[in-house]
């Protein structure tokens, strides 16, 4: 059989017109080819006619004159096997009926298909064969030939998914995403539907395994995958296969959608081979180190796995690489563990993301790169990663298995100067839960959008805010009054970039930055310059300001976000969140992953008849209320403003440091063995800032403070006190949704709060010391108090109810499971 123009395989010459005599003759000669393929073609024949509606069981048996009487017992099954002569009939009544039902080009796929899947290890057979061991470099090369058109045939008119049966091709998309992505099988359908088998392709072109085994690329570069196919999807296609109905890209040629150049080492592959080839066996275990010992030892662990050793394998595949994108800039190496991204824990923030600058020669780009990946593998056993898994426990992530993989992405970005940064990078979500008017909808949602590299969206404060686009209102603006001043203090101060010149990821102030380099008109919709006292939007010569107006105010970048927000959330069905970047021309979506959302489903009703002596504070018109009740709470955690003032002044900063320090460790430690959501945690300021922010609140890590009930962030500036901002939540949104921890802000001296500041310093006794011990209670008792509040007030416990339709909360004193 020759090949036909379109490159698949023909019947005899003399069978040149698609009658059914000839069609006929075809399948009669191709069994003539193949007699050991006598049973299977005759089955897969008479499985098409069956399945594809064409005839019935029965009507084939009726043309072969098998039709036999109902038995009385169905059991006598030796009746029901054919004979060679009663074979032979039905095997002719298949033949010609195929060739009366069936065109000649379906006839020819089928058989060509066939034999070729019997005759040779097909793709199919490889991923399905339980007793098969499937490899890296095997897998890839499967694909290649799978993938690859035959001779004569051009790429644009092949399709390889066409080689295998509809069924096989599904299950085959669903083996490797098991293989190659995920074990999740809401993720699993999604990805078996949407993807093609040229992109698993290109997933195990850029998987980096070792030479034996196979593994997961991860959890990021999944969502990565996954997002990037979802946005870039055929809407036809997506209605076919998962039936949704999805609208185009409004405006495919503002900031068009590209994918970032990324590659991966596998996570169960070659993590467990790195471990094993350094002798590093016992870390796993390591999560089961006391915490204090996990923290003792972590620069001792972030130079063991700095300084690894590669298998050889690896490092080959580690050198091509360094090979390939020689020249190609600065590159992120980030975390991509199997656990991370997942919808029940996100691990949003817990590990590591390393610069890899690839500068230099051959040699030193190895070595950074190397280092870099060290980087990550050691944050799997750093204190925050282990205390997360500890804190989260109940979500059963501590006893599962947490192998990294490590994804090496190529930085979005444009160089300015000697820096290189993207012209802006952000985050969105496609609910916006921090609505602040009415006339907002949550589901348009929200972007968060900062110059530079995204680490100042993930870190931004009320010093170095970022701009939020409620995409309801793209152009509303953060500050009250509209002059250049207010404009200043909520706009964008710290800008992180690479230095190309020193090779290094660092954080620069915008007014030094614009002094050093010159932005250009890439830079349009970011910027704002000041002119004569007012700010215009663009780049012109003047004082810079980063406001994102040319942005916010540009409809088609609004209408571009909320279409692809809009779109994740109706493919993957569930709110989800986005990192992007860009250089000015096009998008790029970095990673995405399920939203962690708080559940206020449930309307809450805040009591009215609650006496005077049992209000502890009430507020009567907050519109940034959370919604939520927490009942029977035991105890509270109160760190006092003015003794935490005080502390702020008791000697040096390194003096200072240390005494937050110990503040820190005894929350820290209440914290571990508090009951989860039985107490709630006050502090002044912003729960999460860092050290060097202390004087503006408690630079406390999420897992320190994970079984709060309720967080309390206390905004005061009376009496010398300078907690002016509250966090919000803002530095563990993801992690706090998670578990369903709320931040409430709490403002004791404003018009509509009833704050009650004499009950949470002086009811009770401070059992402090029954936490932390002696020795540290005594030093920090002045400052923390931990309160047992049924043995303070007689039997009554905390009681919360807060409601953002009501604009009011209410804490207060009851028995417990009192209503």
């Amino acid at each position: 059989m020759g090949p036909d123009q379109g490159g698949r395989r023909q019947g005899p010459e003399n069978y040149p017109d698609k009658s059914v005599s000839n069609i006929l003759s075809y399948i009669e000669h191709t069994l003539r080819e193949n007699p050991e393929l006598n049973r299977l073609i005759h089955r897969v024949l008479r499985e098409e006619l069956i399945a594809t509606g064409r005839i019935v069981r029965e009507d084939i048996e009726r043309r072969a004159n098998l039709i036999h009487e109902a038995q009385d017992f169905p059991s006598d099954t030796h009746q029901r096997r054919w004979n060679s002569e009663e074979r032979a009939r039905l095997d002719a009544a298949t033949r010609e009926l195929a060739a009366e039902l069936m065109s000649y080009e379906e006839v020819q796929q089928i058989l060509v298909r066939t034999v070729k899947e019997a005759k040779e290890e097909s793709l199919a057979d490889y991923l399905l064969d339980p007793q098969k061991k499937i490899t890296g470099p095997e897998l890839l090369r499967k694909l290649e030939e799978f993938v690859a058109p035959p001779a004569g045939t051009s790429k644009d008119s092949w399709n390889p998914e066409e080689q295998l049966s509809p069924a096989d091709m599904e299950a085959v998309k669903v083996q490797l995403t098991r293989l190659l992505l995920t074990e999740d099988s809401k993720l699993i359908r999604i990805a078996s539907k949407i993807l093609d088998i040229t992109d698993f392709l290109e997933v195990a072109r850029n998987a980096i395994t070792t030479d034996n085994g196979i593994g997961k690329v991860g959890g990021k570069m999944t969502g990565l995958i996954l997002f990037h196919r979802a946005l870039t999807v055929d809407e036809k296609i997506a209605e076919e296969r998962l039936g949704v109905k999805l609208d185009p890209d409004p405006h495919p040629d503002f900031l068009p959608i590209e994918k970032p150049m990324a590659c991966t080492l596998t996570a169960e592959d070659v993590f467990e081979h790195v471990i094993d080839f350094n002798k590093l066996q016992d870390f796993r275990t390591y999560k089961r180190r006391p915490l204090e010992e996990v923290k003792a030892l972590e620069h001792d662990t972030l130079d063991t796995f700095r300084n690894i050793e590669f298998p050889p394998d690896i490092e080959k595949k580690l050198q091509a690489l360094v090979d390939r994108i020689e020249g190609m800039g600065p590159f992120m190496v980030r975390s991509s563990s199997v656990l991370e991204d997942s919808t029940s824990a996100p691990f949003s923030g817990i590990y590591n993301s390393v610069v890899f600058i690839n500068q230099g020669s051959r040699e030193e780009r190895l070595d950074q790169l190397k280092a870099a990946i060290g980087e990550v593998y050691a944050s799997t056993y750093s204190e925050r990663a282990i205390g997360y898994r500890k804190a989260l426990s109940h979500l059963g992530i501590f006893d599962a298995e947490e192998n990294m993989g490590v994804t090496i992405q190529q930085m979005v970005g444009v160089k300015v100067g000697k820096y290189f940064m993207p012209v802006f990078s952000g985050v969105g979500f496609s609910y916006d839960d921090n609505v602040t008017d009415e006339n907002m909808t949550p589901e348009d949602g929200l972007v968060s959008l900062a110059l530079g590299h995204g680490k100042a969206v993930v870190d931004a404060t009320p010093e170095n805010p970022v701009r939020d686009i409620h995409l309801s209102k793209p152009a509303l603006r953060p500050e009250r009054a509209n002059d250049l001043g207010s404009i200043q203090d909520v706009s964008q101060k710290e800008v992180f970039c690479v230095d190309l010149e020193y090779g290094q990821f660092v954080k620069k102030n915008f007014y030094d930055l614009q002094k050093e380099v010159q932005f250009d008109q890439r830079f349009a919709g970011a910027i704002s310059t000041e002119r004569r006292g007012q700010l215009f939007e663009g780049v012109y010569e003047g004082l810079k300001v980063i406001t994102f107006d040319g942005l916010a105010e540009d409809r088609r970048f609004a209408e571009k976000m909320k279409w692809a927000l809009n779109r994740l959330r109706t493919v993957f069905d569930e709110e989800v969140d986005i990192e992007f970047a860009s250089n000015g021309e096009t998008l790029t979506f970095l990673q995405g992953r399920h939203q962690m959302t708080y559940d206020s489903s449930k309307g809450v009703t805040v009591p009215e008849n609650i006496t005077a002596e049992d209000k502890v504070f009430e507020i009567s018109s907050d519109k940034m209320l959370p919604t939520v009740v927490k009942k029977d709470l035991e105890y509270f955690v109160y760190i006092d403003p003015a003794a935490y003032e005080a502390l702020q002044q008791s000697g040096s900063r390194s003096e200072v440091q240390k005494r937050i320090s110990e503040v820190v460790r005894a929350v820290a430690a209440v914290n571990s063995k508090v009951k989860p959501q039985s107490a709630f945690y006050l502090a002044p300021g912003r729960w999460g800032t860092n050290m060097d922010e202390s004087r503006y609140g408690l630079p406390v890590e999420f897992t320190q403070i994970s079984k709060a009930a309720v967080l309390g962030e206390i905004i005061d500036t009376s009496g010398g006190l300078h907690f002016a901002t509250a966090s919000g939540g803002a530095h563990w949104p993801s992690n706090l949704k998670a578990i369903g921890l709320r931040v409430m802000v709490l403002k004791p001296n404003a018009e509509d709060t009833d704050f009650n500041y004499d009950f949470f310093k002086n009811t009770g006794d401070n059992k402090l010391a029954d936490f932390v011990g002696s020795e540290l209670a005594e030093s920090v008792g002045n400052v923390v108090r931990v309160v047992n509040v049924p043995e303070a007030t007689g039997g009554k416990y905390l009681q919360l109810a807060s409601s953002r339709k009501e604009r009011r909360a209410l804490l207060w004193l009851a028995e417990k499971g009192q209503e």
